[in-house]
């Protein structure tokens, strides 16, 4: 039935809903046709056609409904459109039982009700979904229906997914209260000027005797806080922002019955917390007790353990296998502990292999009981390089997951170099305790880092199996995805922390240069990749020069390179297709091209196609570290690369170039990596306020056997050089207090230190920034990110008074 919208007014617009209620056949309904509805219905629906917040319509005693497209967008298909004129038990059959006392309430003359939040679940896109509601009933009166109510409006608004993310939120305050107090070492929140405790944990209590001190300032719960120079150093912090750290710092605590005092030695940080607009709001206080430490480092001389921990640390490898064993997933650092290369591909025979033929059955069955047992890997075995019998002594920890259905799933955990340890408890009886308290300081890093890597690993496989179910609803799409995002973040950043620690142990990578001749190059490349290529029926076409064409490199890493271009070509291309490798020479420059006829490359792509981790647009993984590795690769034997495409389905086109030699060219005989003379140990004093450069920098000059001191402002560190008196001092120039060229300026008016070194390390690279250094004192302007080769250089040499 169709009635003419003049005829109708009350009904007119409305969009679609608006239409459908004009078009409905209602004359076929207890409600009759439109013409001979009640005022008060007309009125409401007029309300109901004219606005754009969501309302819904009950009329009558069948309860007949009535919506609006605002509300419509809140219904699946199972009720939209079908439930337009329906009673509302059908449309709604599933909450029934709770609306329906609360519209019988409207209806029966006893007002209007509200309701905030309310779990109302409904059928939506194929599943009974969670839904929130806040929305309220109020009637429509009409004199001659019971009661004087003729029908229930109801205006309403859907609040999931602000319940949800409330419910989220609450959650993950709950987890961070559980951390905090779960934390093993001791943790205070400080909020204010005058730095009131708002939050202790049981190990910060401790810490302090117990004292009632939450909801106190400091200086007033800690009396011997104030006296010791404590609450001026947060007076410090909370001024400037600047987080402040101390290691085997002296704190005197002073018990509430007045007895003896107790002398503590703390590792602890203040660290700022600020508000949105950068203003400071409060300090974090982290720390652990190291009074055990300093007592060792009294008897082995200071600082010694200090170094010793850091060295141990930086020496984690961390290895992950599925079950049952077949490949195993080893990062470089392990792989170092088995004197296996970076690019070795590992098996669980390789595995046992390598370790002595004394420890392999005791390994093997340690790895079985925690397998089958459910009990925790922890072992220590040797290592032995098969071309020189070296041995190493690697203590590994970990454990098994397991399904759901109880089987094991995978084996993971980390690995450490304890050959150090293990001479020492061998040669030295005398530092067996002290060696245990630094294997026991070093068991809590390696099982921190083990948590924190596998936490990630268990939401991320659940929300991806979630992802993959046929039966998964956009909501729980949603939540997944969200999951994912969240905890791949967190474990970026963490392994982020890991990768720096990496660059710094293993230095840089080295290439041994001799005579090749490209056909070895492509010969190689070609074995290693063919097995991939045949798999797919992809044909390989080969252009090369007719001529030998030699080249001074690296054959592995040169044949890398190639195998690299050639598996991402054939991983990219469809199955029959052909992928070209073309060389050619001009002007002493050999270029070699991998050409296929894939995915090809989006335009917005090919500036950052050999960037790590880049994704490319036409391939569900993208393009990765192969990439990257093979800029690297070539730019080591002063080649480049370069990417062409004509877009995505265009097929793809990678070029390197690269010098090329003669057989008998003198440069050829000359080693590629001279050796070079290690410098003598020194006295090094770093000042920089950016915290994480200071001590990356520290530890990398640690780890080459320099004696190192840290500081992260000027003043600061014109006090540390009157102490440490350094050998050498690396400057930054933008501190906050004192810049570098101040710095420089005061230290060589000391006699002492005019025949120093004293390097500038910054970020201001300008000629006339050269120039300033150098007028301030300086001996040597090096800009960031500092290359460790050129900087040790600078330090064996003793080089002074001229830029670098």
């Amino acid at each position: 039935m169709t009635t003419p919208e003049v005829e109708l007014p009350f009904l007119a617009g409305g969009g679609a809903m608006g239409e459908r209620i004009r078009t409905y056949p209602w004359s076929t309904t207890s409600l009759g046709h439109p013409l001979s509805w009640p005022q008060s219905l007309r009125t409401a629906l007029r309300i109901l056609l004219t606005t754009e917040h969501p309302i819904f319509l009950f009329w009558g005693s069948e309860h007949t409904c009535f919506y609006n497209d605002a509300y419509s967008r809140s219904l699946g298909p199972e009720k939209h459109p079908s439930i337009l004129g329906g009673p509302g038990w059908k449309a709604w059959e599933e909450i029934w039982p709770s609306i329906a006392p609360q519209i019988e309430h409207v209806m029966s003359g006893k007002g209007a009700t509200w309701h905030k939040d309310q779990l109302l679940p409904i059928v939506r896109h194929g599943a009974l979904q969670e839904v929130y509601w806040t929305y309220s009933y109020s009637p429509i009166d009409e004199p001659l229906s019971p009661y004087g109510v003729g029908g229930v409006l109801v205006i309403c608004t859907e609040t999931t997914d602000y319940v949800l993310a409330e419910r989220r939120l609450s959650e993950e305050r709950q987890r961070f209260v559980q951390l905090f107090d779960q934390a093993p070492t001791f943790l205070t929140v400080l909020e204010g000027p005058n730095h009131v405790i708002t939050l202790a944990n049981p190990g910060y209590l401790k810490l302090v005797g117990y004292r009632d001190v939450v909801g106190r300032p400091v200086a007033e719960a800690l009396p011997e806080a104030k006296t010791q120079g404590y609450v001026a150093l947060l007076d410090e912090v909370y001024r400037t922002g600047q987080p402040f750290s101390a290691f085997g710092a002296k704190y005197v605590t002073q018990p509430l019955d007045g007895g003896s005092t107790d002398e503590l030695y703390l590792d602890f940080v203040y660290q700022p917390m600020t508000a949105a607009n950068g203003t400071v709001t409060g300090i974090l206080v982290q720390g652990v007790d190291v009074t055990s430490r300093a007592a060792a480092d009294q008897a082995l001389a200071l600082n010694r353990s200090r170094l010793d921990y850091a060295t141990r640390l930086s020496g984690v490898g961390f290895w992950y296998c599925d079950l049952p064993f077949d490949v195993l997933e080893w990062d470089d650092r392990v792989k170092e502990h088995f004197f296996f290369s970076p690019t070795a591909r590992i098996t669980i025979d390789d595995f046992y292999a390598r370790i002595h033929e004394e420890d392999r059955e005791p390994t093997r069955a340690a790895i079985e009981a925690s397998v089958r047992g459910r009990t925790p890997y922890d072992i220590v075995y040797r290592t032995v390089d098969p071309a020189t019998q070296a041995i190493k002594w690697i203590r590994a920890l970990g454990g098994t997951d397991y399904a759901s259905d109880g089987s094991p799933a995978y084996f993971d955990g980390v690995t450490v170099d304890v050959t150090a340890q293990e001479r020492d408890q061998q040669n030295l009886s005398i530092l067996n305790h002290q060696l245990r308290e630094q294997d026991r300081l070093k068991d809590q890093f390696i099982a921190t880092l083990s948590h924190e890597l596998r936490n990630p690993l268990a939401p991320i496989r659940s929300a991806a199996g979630v992802i993959a179910s046929p039966q998964v609803t956009p909501m729980q799409l949603q939540r997944a995805q969200l999951i994912i995002e969240r905890q791949a973040k967190h474990m970026a950043l963490l392994l982020d922390d890991l990768l720096d620690i990496a660059r710094i142990t293993h230095g840089r990578l080295k290439i041994r240069k001799q005579p090749v001749s490209l056909s070895e190059v492509v010969d190689s490349a070609i074995e290693a990749v063919r097995p991939g290529l045949n798999s797919k029926s992809q044909e390989l076409t080969l252009s090369l020069p007719a001529e030998p064409v030699w080249l001074d490199a690296d054959l592995l890493r040169l044949s890398q390179i190639l195998s690299n271009l050639l598996v991402n070509a054939g991983k990219y291309s469809d199955a029959g297709t052909q992928i070209t490798i073309c060389a050619t020479v001009e002007n002493g420059t050999l270029a070699l091209s991998v050409k296929d006829e894939g995915i090809g490359i989006a335009p917005g792509s090919i500036h950052r196609i050999f960037d790590m981790f880049s994704r490319g647009d036409g391939g569900e993984d993208g393009l990765g570290i192969g990439l990257a590795l093979a800029k690297g690769l070539a730019e080591l034997h002063g080649g480049t690369i370069e990417a062409h495409s004509a877009g995505l389905g265009h097929g793809s086109e990678f070029v390197v170039r690269l010098p090329i030699v003669s057989p008998t060219s003198s440069e050829l005989a000359v080693p590629a990596n001279a050796a070079q003379v290690d410098p003598a140990r020194r006295k090094i004093l770093i000042a920089d306020d950016n915290v994480d450069a200071a001590e990356s920098l520290s530890m990398l000059l640690q780890l080459a056997g320099h004696e190192v001191r840290v500081a992260h402002l000027g003043r600061i560190a014109l006090s540390h050089a009157q102490l440490f008196r350094p050998d050498v001092v690396l400057l930054d120039i933008g501190m906050p207090d004192l810049n570098g060229y101040q710095v420089a300026q005061q230290l060589r008016q000391d006699p002492w230190a005019r025949s120093i070194q004293i390097i500038a390390v910054t970020g201001w690279g300008q000629e006339d920034d050269c120039r300033q250094a150098i007028e301030a004192g300086f001996d040597h302007h090096l800009c960031k990110p500092v290359d460790p080769d050129e900087l040790s250089r600078l330090i064996g040499s003793g080089q002074k008074a001229q830029s670098s």
